[in-house]
């Protein structure tokens, strides 16, 4: 009972900061500037997953098969190098004198990989209580380090919190070094053949993941190419306010994280037809709020750009995140990946030819752009129905049952 209480405690606690900590950055910050750490943040993403290669989704399997030590000795050196690699890229930069968001884009990256590769290490030997602190590691750092500058400096923030960033990043790579040359091995080829297994079991997950990414959050990175980080800033701060569902998804999905993997398709139907309607009324109440009372959810310089009207669809599209990510956990369990990841790939690459096109011709209407987004990741839900529907014997949902 202690442990549950703590969980909840440390989950609300975790989640609150990853939900205000970046509305409280969007309003103390410049928006050019908050838009930019939101690109940065996004491209971070992006960089990790073509890093880890899919391996972090196959992490859970190896640990089923009781290869617990193993995996963490593995997992623990892989970073290191990581660290490594980008001190190595911070140094050269230094000396050329480049500019300081490109030390902040290293520890990022850095932290990003390491959330990747921590949080299901974490989640599978049944830590709770830590792992919403490690999934979200690179934003917790970032806002922290905003935090601190903003302590010190007292006059908002600026880019001079990167430099903050840096010395987080070298105390953790002290951390790594310490706990690799605890163990005294620093290799052996059990760890060489270990990650080669990973790696095959998860090259189709991290194509299908790039994939769902393209489709559901890749939004900050096309807007900060096609368009201007004052685009950026609007969709990021609408996104995050969005996140609220978000909280509630990911608190049913601690629970409901090995019914999705092993449990039978009528009980985890009635589970996951529960989550969605529980996320769907949670999220009709936010946007009834956020019209009734814009001024105290809106900042003044998003007033001018009708972010209550588009509210509703960026929430919408996180639901749509939702319901794609139970659906992809169902797809992989039935072996349907490279299946789902052909036909996805449809809506997927279409609604991005959508958005060149609209950047092409020179459209820089808001609610324009996010029902392109929109629409795209509907679709892409569908898809999945449709193939795990089609391919194998389970009914995925009432929601979307024929």
């Amino acid at each position: 009972m202690n442990q549950k209480l703590f969980f909840i405690f440390s989950f609300a606690v975790a989640k609150a900061f990853v939900f205000v900590g970046p509305l409280w950055l969007g309003n103390i910050a410049d928006i050019t500037l908050y838009g930019e750490i939101e690109f940065y943040l996004s491209l971070a993403t992006w960089l990790a997953i073509l890093v880890g290669i899919g391996v972090p989704g196959s992490i859970p399997i190896q640990i089923i098969k009781n290869e617990n030590q193993l995996v963490r000795d593995v997992v623990l050196r892989f970073l290191l190098i990581v660290f490594l690699v980008l001190l190595f890229l911070y140094f050269t930069l230094y000396i050329y004198g480049l500019r300081a968001s490109y030390f902040f884009v290293f520890g990022l990256i850095g932290f990003t990989i390491s959330q990747q590769f921590l949080s299901p290490l974490i989640k599978s030997h049944g830590i709770n209580s830590l792992t919403p602190w490690v999934e979200n590691m690179a934003l917790h750092l970032t806002i922290f380090s905003a935090l601190i500058y903003y302590l010190i400096n007292r006059q908002g923030v600026d880019s001079g919190f990167y430099y903050i960033m840096q010395f987080i990043s070298l105390a953790f790579l002290i951390i790594l070094i310490f706990l690799v040359c605890r163990s005294r091995i620093l290799f052996k080829i059990e760890y060489f053949t270990l990650y080669k297994r990973m790696l095959r079991q998860g090259v189709p997950i991290l194509l299908n993941g790039m994939l769902m990414m393209l489709a559901f959050n890749a939004g900050r990175v096309l807007l900060g190419t096609f368009w201007d980080n004052t685009m950026v800033g609007l969709y990021s701060y609408l996104f995050r306010l969005s996140g609220t569902s978000l909280i509630l998804y990911q608190l049913c999905n601690y629970f409901l994280f090995k019914s999705l993997y092993g449990e039978a398709n009528a009980n985890l139907n009635k589970k996951v037809d529960a989550m969605y309607s529980a996320v769907g009324l949670f999220s009709i109440l936010g946007c009834v709020v956020a019209s009734i009372y814009p001024g105290y959810v809106f900042p003044d310089e998003h007033q001018s750009s009708n972010a209550s009207h588009l509210f509703p669809i960026v929430m919408a599209q996180v639901n749509l995140w939702i319901m794609s990510a139970v659906l992809e956990v169902r797809i992989n369990r039935n072996n349907l990946t490279n299946i789902s990841l052909k036909l996805c790939s449809i809506p997927v690459l279409f609604a991005t030819l959508c958005i060149i096109v609209l950047s092409l011709q020179q459209i820089s209407d808001p609610t324009t752009i996010f029902l392109t987004f929109y629409f795209g990741a509907l679709c892409v839900v569908f898809t999945q129905s449709f193939v795990l529907q089609s391919k194998s014997k389970e009914r995925t949902s009432v929601f979307f049952n024929s």
